[in-house]
C-alpha cells in the first residue's frame, strides 16, 4: 500500500490557495472601505481641471455708418487663464469713406502680434490666443493687456466699454 505524503507539500498548497482567495477578495473589500473618500474629492476632468470659468465680454462699436460686434471670451481652469478668443462680427455693408477705423486697427494689432491663430468666415474674424502660445514667446508683450487674472481681465474690459458675464462650472 502507498502512503499519502503529507506535511510540507500540503501546507504549501493550502498557503497558495489562501493567497489566491486573498488576491481575489481584496479589491472589492477595499472599494467598499474606501468608497466615502472617493466621493469626498471634487470631480476632475481628464485634463485635471476642477473649476472652469468662462468670462464673456461684448460690445458694439459704431464707426461711421458701420456697427462691429466684438466678443472676447476668456477661459480659465483652476483660476489660470488658458485661452482668449476674440470674435469680430463685421458689418454687412462697409463704409469706404472711413479712413481711421479703430476696430480694424485693433484687429491688425492682434493679427500682427504673432501670438494668435486666425480663422475667417463670411461675417466673422476669430483670433485665438492660448497660454501655450503666450508662454512660448514671453518677450512678446503686445497682448498682455488681454491675458490677465479673472477679476483684472473683467475690470480692464469693462473699462473699455465691454459688458461682461461669467459662467463657472
Amino acid at each position: 500500500m502507498e502512503k499519502k505524503s503529507s506535511g510540507v507539500p500540503n501546507i504549501l498548497i493550502y498557503f497558495i490557495m489562501f493567497l489566491l482567495v486573498l488576491i481575489v477578495a481584496a479589491p472589492p473589500i477595499f472599494r467598499i472601505i474606501f468608497k466615502e473618500e472617493e466621493q469626498a474629492t471634487p470631480p476632475t476632468t481628464s485634463s485635471g481641471v476642477t473649476q472652469a470659468t468662462a468670462l464673456t465680454c461684448q460690445r458694439d462699436v459704431v464707426v461711421g455708418s458701420m456697427t462691429y460686434h466684438v466678443k472676447i471670451v476668456s477661459n480659465y481652469g483652476n483660476n489660470i487663464l488658458n485661452k482668449v478668443t476674440f470674435v469680430y462680427t463685421l458689418p454687412t455693408v462697409t463704409d469706404e469713406i472711413i479712413v481711421d477705423n479703430p476696430v480694424l486697427t485693433e484687429m491688425n494689432t492682434i493679427r500682427n502680434s504673432g501670438l494668435v491663430t486666425e480663422t475667417n468666415s463670411a461675417t466673422d474674424v476669430t483670433f485665438v490666443l492660448t497660454r501655450e502660445m503666450k508662454e512660448a514667446t514671453p518677450a512678446n508683450t503686445s497682448l498682455d493687456n488681454y491675458f490677465n487674472p479673472l477679476e483684472t481681465q473683467r475690470t480692464n474690459l469693462e473699462t473699455l466699454g465691454y459688458s461682461c458675464s461669467q459662467l463657472t462650472a
